[in-house]
């Protein structure tokens, strides 16, 4: 039951960052911009991270759980740099320096941290041979 509820906190994380960027996080409406980009870049690796956390409902074996998250892991890690990597507003008032990118940053640092902890209890699981889920 407890690995669902970490696939769980992944679905719904994964959907923040699919949702959040467009809407209530939005960044600058000047179309072009660094941070639009960055933005639509960020909600398509919202829907990987979602992917793979409703994959996680459906997966049964040991090395399946240790990869999905193992990829979860990694795509949060890829989410965090998309602010780097494609850049956004340099003003310091800037909705996407407000709200945009501290918002990619929390909701990545928290599924990576629920991805993290599950890879670890998932290795440690396999370590002893014992089923994992």
């Amino acid at each position: 039951m407890k690995e669902k509820i970490s696939y769980f906190i992944t679905v719904l994380g994964g959907l923040f960052l699919v949702i959040a960027p467009q809407t209530f996080l939005h960044p600058c409406q000047m179309d072009g911009m660094a941070c639009t980009y960055m933005a639509k870049a960020a909600s398509l690796i919202g829907i990987i991270i979602t992917a793979l956390g409703a994959g996680g409902f459906f997966i049964r074996g040991r090395g399946t759980h240790l990869f999905a998250s193992a990829m979860i892991v990694l795509a949060t890690l890829v989410e965090a740099s998309v602010p780097h990597i494609l850049g956004y507003c340099e003003m310091e008032t800037m909705s996407c320096v407000l709200r945009t990118v501290p918002g990619i940053y929390v909701g990545s640092a928290l599924i990576g941290i629920n991805g993290a902890v599950r890879f670890l209890i998932a290795l440690r699981s396999a370590g002893k041979g014992e089923n994992v889920y």
